[in-house]
């Protein structure tokens, strides 16, 4: 829908996004705003042949051994180091431990077992990032209590930057703009992303966490003072509505003011 032009700057406030959304009467729009998440890809998978061929090739892929991240797939080995005992690399990792423990903590008995999963499992594969809610692992922030919401973006806080948090709070946000410009609030919304934690909070072992939705993923894996940040996406749709973004920072700054 939205996509960023080569129009020069001087011009772009010319340009309006709205000739880049679907049009009212869009007939794969029409069921939108009657469905919640859920119903709303199990019409398109029904409806739309693409969709669910894209379904089926994505369960075979997951079927297929764990590789990583390659540029032809071919793993080149001993690409990256793992720091050494005591090599400090300058991460926040005491402040993300005691942000994830203060969220496992609080969260109801329900809540931990549902966002919780072991270092090694195969739900770090099952993040995806169009607005169909088919591949469900952990706990969707729109079906969680606000007391989990809280804490699950405290644990943002802890490990982003306040810019890389602002960024990513702000595609969120952005999605939830999109979700109003199309009638679809209850699939496009600031909450309709799920998150994971995988493994058990340390400061010497291995663990991470994971948030998905769309336009907006971030996988993370700590090592003692180690963070790698991969695969990481964020977008926004519409892209051209530079007063959207720049009223949500603008807001973003009031509230940290305000303490």
């Amino acid at each position: 829908m939205a996509h960023e032009t080569n129009t020069p700057s001087s011009t772009k406030t010319d340009v309006s996004y709205r000739k880049y959304l679907p049009q009212p009467g869009n007939k794969k729009l029409t069921e939108l705003p009657n469905c919640n998440a859920h119903e709303w890809a199990a019409h398109r998978c029904s409806v739309e042949p693409f969709i669910s061929n894209w379904v089926a090739q994505w369960n075979e892929t997951l079927k297929q051994p764990y590789k990583g991240i390659t540029i032809d797939g071919n793993v080149i080995p001993n690409l990256f180091s793992v720091a050494a005992d005591g090599e400090d690399h300058g991460t926040r990792t005491a402040g993300m431990l005691s942000a994830a423990q203060e969220l496992l903590s609080t969260a109801t008995e329900a809540e931990r077992v549902a966002l919780s999963y072991p270092l090694d499992s195969p739900q770090w594969r099952y993040w995806n990032n169009p607005e169909l809610y088919i591949f469900k692992s952990g706990v969707r922030l729109e079906e969680s209590s606000r007391s989990l919401v809280t804490l699950i973006h405290n644990l943002l806080r802890a490990t982003l930057s306040p810019s890389g948090y602002l960024k990513a709070a702000g595609c969120m946000k952005t999605n939830a703009f999109l979700g109003r410009l199309v009638h679809g609030e209850k699939v496009l919304n600031e909450e309709s992303f799920n998150f994971v934690i995988f493994g058990t909070p340390s400061l010497t072992e291995p663990w991470g966490w994971q948030l998905y939705g769309h336009h907006l993923v971030l996988n993370v894996c700590v090592v003692e003072t180690q963070i790698v940040f991969s695969p990481v996406f964020m977008g926004a749709e519409p892209n051209l509505s530079m007063k959207v973004l720049k009223a949500i920072r603008y807001c973003f700054m009031l509230k940290s003011n305000r303490g």
